[in-house]
């Protein structure tokens, strides 16, 4: 017996952020040293002066080294600021340096020449200041701080801000030195290279370098193709404009293969299935499941013409999956049918340039509106970098924020069997889509599969699933015939058919179907290797995600978040004899904007999850979560850094393991759980606004008795629209409603 997923759909509360600003002060255990800000004001000066020299006519670019992994509230609140605008409003690039105790932020900002001097004449101001108020100190601390803090005279006894005064003093206490950062190598390929943002054109930047550049050369307003001795001319120049650069290479996934006895094979036409997007190496009609695939070849017609079975192997190998996966592969039968492919076809079994197939699906989302899902299991050889994200992610991550859109991506393969341990390739990177790494039959990690997390703290992959083994191979129709493969390429299929299952059959929004699959794999047992496995492994029947056991309930959430903080504070537990006999987590999922060159600080918009008991003054307890003991091995930095490291993610996992000692939760108040999500945004206010989110939450009743009647019953009574998600009416309901009707 199971329980089927219910979705609440009632009125959340929102509320406006309470808190008020406060003057700046630094820990007790910190000091200002006074010294420090004589050197920075050279700094600045000197900086000063190389761009009042210096002929390009654009915005001069300053970098700030911090003194280490520093969080939104500490980095710059009046040095470098433009009139009334915070610096955070300048900012255009953030990375990470060193290593360990010595890894820290920069952060590159745009710096018109009067902010300099503005800067310069706060800092010399401040010393001043200091050395009148503090005289013979050489440092400050928190209580000395603190004294101008609780002085109300001091604006009018020394004639100067208390505020600016105080935030230029704490500003330079977070700031370790300001210089001009230049790349410290770049390749000799044909490269993709991203500029800093300027306040001008690539098209000017480049007149006035002497660089001449073709419109089709251009990939967003920053990033531009250029060849070996463009990017020499540019670097010899300019180097202190290059954010990132990436080598224009991409290779389809290897294909590791055993030859299958081809057997007579049937499939009916298709009929009103959903259509699944394959954006892939080329395809081969020479195959059994041909009219359920629209192929449209995407590259120039003297290479499809020239083209092998071997560039059409991969591609036709991934949509026999999405079409007819199970009959292939019975042990895998996921009870979600078949799905028909629209195949395109832009890249071959050789050496692809990632510019072209990026300004390809640009077009080809924009012109199949009417596709949800899209399989993407093409990936780079090369290692993923460690501060800033793929141009490749970089396009799927914007598409998906713009368009009703998911990609499910492959987490790429090691070259060989024997490679090193490496982290993943593009577009593996992208955090708005699904990362899909693979797991042998016995569940541990492919020996194949390479590793997480993206810019150091983002949790990727995000889920893994069965891939094959060399020596028990996924089957697949090729042009060649059938096929035992494996390979990360062949577990993503797998994820497409329960993602399009989930939005296209069942209705359910794409953060929903998201947040389904990453919380019906985390399961309540700890997992290890979790670089590589993500959240967890999915349950291969589509029926273990739409439903749970019988002494389980799981219920989903969906919404939009307009202001700070989007709240419910009724969520309706069952009680059992004052206790709530549960174990619990939740997992959330949305897709915010993006923004690359912001390098590390890559997400613009945090939703922070907080989800448990209503506590006392109706606050909610947050729940405890054992999933902090998941932290990822090789994050490397220290305490303060790991406290920061799951802001700013797009899927939050929060949850409790089962263990030995089961003990219901203790009641606090008479009123039920809460869910609060709190909005912040690292650029423009309004980056987030009516973002929408979904939630799934799983509870297990920890002696297995099934509360789910009492659950429901109590859904009804707090006013929560209760839909079940009942698999055989949604199938009939999805099956009518695409019924072609003939009129007579």
């Amino acid at each position: 017996m199971s329980n089927e997923t219910v979705r609440l759909q009632g009125e959340f509360q929102s509320a406006k952020n309470p808190s008020t600003p406060s003057f700046p002060n630094i820990s007790k255990t910190e000091s200002i040293q006074l010294s420090h800000l004589p050197e920075i004001i050279l700094q600045l000066q000197e900086l000063e002066a190389f761009w009042r020299k210096n002929p390009l006519k654009i915005t001069p670019i300053v970098s700030v080294h911090y003194i280490r992994i520093i969080p939104k509230s500490k980095r710059l609140s009046t040095l470098l600021a433009h009139g009334s605008e915070s610096p955070n409003s300048s900012i255009i690039g953030a990375k990470y340096m060193g290593e360990g105790s010595s890894c820290h932020h920069v952060i590159t900002h745009t710096v018109p020449l009067p902010i300099f001097d503005e800067t310069i004449k706060k800092l010399e101001d401040s010393l001043n200041l200091c050395r009148t108020i503090f005289p013979n100190q050489q440092s400050l601390k928190n209580s000395d701080i603190q004294t101008v803090i609780d002085n109300k005279q001091f604006s009018k006894q020394y004639h100067y801000s208390k505020t600016i005064f105080l935030k230029t003093l704490v500003d330079t206490h977070y700031v370790n030195f300001f210089n001009l950062e230049k790349p410290e190598e770049h390749t000799r390929e044909r490269a993709i290279v991203t500029l800093f943002n300027t306040g001008i054109t690539i098209s000017d930047l480049f007149n006035q370098l002497q660089i001449v550049i073709s419109p089709g050369a251009l990939l967003t307003d920053n990033s531009v193709l250029l060849s070996p001795n463009q990017l020499a001319i540019l670097m010899e120049k300019a180097p202190f404009l290059v954010c990132m650069t990436v080598a224009d290479l991409s290779q389809a996934i290897p294909v590791i293969s055993m030859n299958a006895a081809n057997e007579k094979r049937v499939i009916p036409n298709p009929a009103n299935e959903p259509i699944i997007g394959v954006i892939d190496t080329l395809f081969s009609d020479n195959v059994y499941f041909s009219k359920w695939v629209e192929y449209h070849p995407m590259l120039d017609k003297a290479i499809i013409e020239s083209s092998s079975e071997e560039d059409e192997k991969h591609g036709t190998a991934i949509s026999s999956i999405i079409v007819d996966g199970p009959s292939l592969n019975p042990s895998l039968d996921d009870g979600c049918g078949r799905f028909k492919v629209r195949h395109f076809g832009v890249a071959t079994a050789s050496q692809n340039s990632s510019f072209l197939i990026m300004k390809a699906i640009r077009t080809i989302i924009s012109e199949n509106k009417d596709i949800h899902v899209w399989n993407l299991s093409l990936g780079s050889e090369r290692e993923i970098n460690t501060n800033f994200i793929s141009p490749e992610s970089a396009i799927l991550d914007e598409i998906q924020r713009t368009a009703n859109v998911i990609f499910v991506v492959a987490g790429t393969n090691k070259p060989r069997y024997d490679s090193p341990e490496s982290l993943m390739g593009a577009p593996a990177d992208s955090l708005n889509s699904i990362t899909v790494n693979s797991v042998a039959w016995d569940n541990t990690p492919s020996n194949y599969s390479r590793k997480g997390p993206v810019l150091t703290f983002f949790h990727k992959p995000d889920i893994c699933y069965y891939g094959g083994e060399p020596t028990r191979g996924i089957r697949v129709a090729t042009s060649k015939g059938e096929a035992y493969v494996c390979g990360t390429s062949f577990a993503a299929p797998w994820i497409a058919r329960k993602l399009s299952f989930l939005i296209d059959v069942l209705g359910q929004p794409r953060e929903v179907a998201k947040a389904l699959l990453i919380d019906t794999a985390s399961g309540w047992e700890k997992i290890d290797n979790n670089e590589y496995r993500g959240y967890g492994i999915v349950p291969i029947r589509i029926e273990d995600i739409t439903s749970c056991p019988s002494d389980e309930i799981r219920f989903i959430l969906f919404g939009t978040v307009e202001k700070y903080e989007t709240y419910s504070t009724r969520l309706p537990v069952p009680v059992v004899k004052g206790k709530f006999p549960y174990l619990a987590k939740a997992t959330l999922c949305y897709f915010p904007k993006c923004s690359r060159t912001e390098g590390v600080d890559y997400t613009n918009t945090e939703l922070d999850m907080t989800f448990g008991r209503i506590g006392d003054k109706g606050r909610i307890k947050a729940l405890n979560n054992d999933l902090k003991e998941k932290t990822l091995p090789n994050y490397p930095y220290e305490a303060e850094s790991r406290n920061i490291a799951q802001k700013w993610e797009n899927t939050k996992h929060i949850g409790e393991f089962i263990k030995k000692r089961k003990k219901p939760k203790d009641i606090y108040t008479s009123e039920p759980w809460g869910i609060s999500l709190k909005k912040m945004e690292r650029l423009a206010p309004a980056d987030g606004q009516g973002l929408c989110f979904g939630v799934v939450v799983s509870l297990k009743e920890i002696n297995g008795i099934n509360r789910y009647d009492d659950f429901i019953k109590r859904c009804n009574i707090n006013n929560w629209i209760v839909q079940k998600i009942i698999l055989k009416t949604y199938v009939d309901i999805f099956a009518k409603a695409n019924e072609e009707v003939h009129l007579e």
